[in-house]
């Protein structure tokens, strides 16, 4: 399957310290806007698409599992756009936080491709949105987003839940 998004290891760092996500394991796929037809659209010269990371732990113990997290991104982005459309990479990760503690669990990439037309100020604030919303309800201390444009990694921070 081909997506217009890196889906390799990233890197990133803040004035606080630096944090990486390397997957582990074979790429499972899970889609709610994957088509097996013919092309029927082309994007614009300037796509944009964002990944962000999520893990399933707790307090070290793995509390959610992907149909969690799809759901929660199915609601959020269903509430922001009307469009649920997005991939789910399940795998493993090791996961750098800012405390410096490496911690390897269950977890996933949510991967979305901008095909609502949002502008890129719109589309920053849909998945800053989208990762409140993931990191409130899955008690995650922060979700990681990386927002790309034609698969070009533009900006990478964290958000945690609304408090």
């Amino acid at each position: 399957m081909y997506l217009p998004t890196d889906t390799r290891p990233a890197w990133w760092s803040t004035r606080n310290g630096w944090g990486s996500f390397h997957p582990r394991g074979n790429k499972h796929w899970a889609g709610l806007g994957y088509r097996r037809n013919k092309k029927t659209w082309e994007a614009g010269a300037e796509t944009w698409s964002a990944r962000l990371f999520v893990g399933f732990n707790v307090g070290g113990e793995t509390v959610w599992d992907m149909a969690d997290l799809i759901d929660t991104v199915r609601r959020a982005r269903d509430a922001q756009t009307g469009d649920p459309s997005s991939s789910f990479v399940y795998q493993r990760g090791i996961y750098r936080h800012r405390s410096g503690e490496v911690v390897e669990e269950p977890g996933a990439q949510v991967i979305i491709i901008n095909t609502t037309g949002a502008t890129p100020p719109q589309w920053e604030e849909q998945m800053v949105g989208l990762a409140e919303a993931i990191a409130g309800e899955l008690d995650q201390e922060e979700v990681v987003v990386e927002l790309q444009r034609s698969g070009i990694v533009q900006r990478v921070f964290g958000v945690s839940a609304e408090e």
